[in-house]
C-alpha cells in the first residue's frame, strides 16, 4: 500500500513514509494540503504527516505499545486519533497539536476503549468509546470537555465525522441494521437513509 496526493487540477503524485515496510495509510487532509495516517514497519504501525511541500515527519505516542493511529488533521494542524499501549483495555485517544505536543485521553466510563476519528477547526474531536452495553458516541470540546450522545433507541453509535460549526455525522445501528445520523451543534438529531438502504455509511 502506498499513499497519493490528486491536486485540485487532478495532478496526482505518490508517497510513502520512509522506511515503511509494510504500507503507507493517509487518512486525512488539511486546507494547507497537510496529510496525515499511519505506516506500518514489520507488524508494528506508527503515525505520519505529511506538509504541503512533501516534507514527512514521524512519530508515535508515548507508551504506545501496539500501534498509532491517527486519523484526521484539522486546519491548524492539530492532529486526532487513537494508540495502543500494553493495559489491553482497548484504544485510547490522543490530540497531537502542531508543535507536536501529544496529549491522550479516555472518554469516563470506556471501559473497552476510545476512538477518536474526526477532528474540526476549533479543536473539537468526535468519535465513539466502549462500554459493557456496547458503542457510544463522545464530543471532546477544545477544553477537554466531553458530551457523550446517542440516537434515540441505538444500541451502537458510530461518530465518523465532525465540521467547523460543530455537526457530527455518522452511523447507529438497530437490531442489524445501520442508519445515518445528523447531530447538530446543539445536540439535536436527525436520522435518515437513502431510499432502498440496507445499511447506511454516512
Amino acid at each position: 500500500m502506498h499513499g497519493f496526493l490528486r491536486d485540485s487540477s487532478g495532478a496526482l503524485a505518490t508517497f510513502d513514509v520512509s522506511g515503511a515496510s509494510n504500507g503507507t495509510y493517509p487518512n486525512s487532509i488539511n486546507t494547507a494540503g497537510a496529510i496525515t495516517g499511519f505506516y506500518q514497519v514489520s507488524y508494528e504501525y506508527h503515525g505520519f504527516v505529511r506538509d504541503s511541500g512533501g516534507t514527512i515527519t514521524t512519530f508515535d505516542v508515548p507508551g504506545a505499545s501496539y500501534g498509532t493511529y491517527p486519523h484526521s488533521i484539522n486546519t491548524a494542524g492539530a492532529i486526532t486519533g487513537s494508540y495502543f499501549d500494553a493495559s489491553g483495555s482497548g484504544a485510547h485517544g490522543f490530540l497531537r497539536d502542531s508543535s507536536g505536543a501529544l496529549a491522550t485521553f479516555d472518554v469516563s466510563g470506556a471501559s473497552n476503549g476510545t476512538y477518536p476519528n474526526s477532528i474540526n477547526t476549533a479543536g473539537a474531536i468526535t468519535g465513539f468509546y466502549f462500554d459493557a452495553s456496547g458503542a457510544h458516541g463522545f464530543l471532546r470540546d477544545s477544553s477537554g470537555a466531553f458530551t457523550t450522545f446517542d440516537p434515540s433507541g441505538s444500541q451502537n453509535t458510530y461518530p465518523n465525522s465532525i465540521n467547523t460549526a460543530g455537526a457530527i455525522t455518522g452511523s447507529y445501528q438497530v437490531a442489524n441494521v445501520l442508519h445515518g445520523f445528523l447531530r447538530d451543534s446543539s445536540g439535536a438529531f436527525t436520522t435518515f437513509d437513502p431510499s432502498g438502504s440496507q445499511n447506511t455509511y454516512p
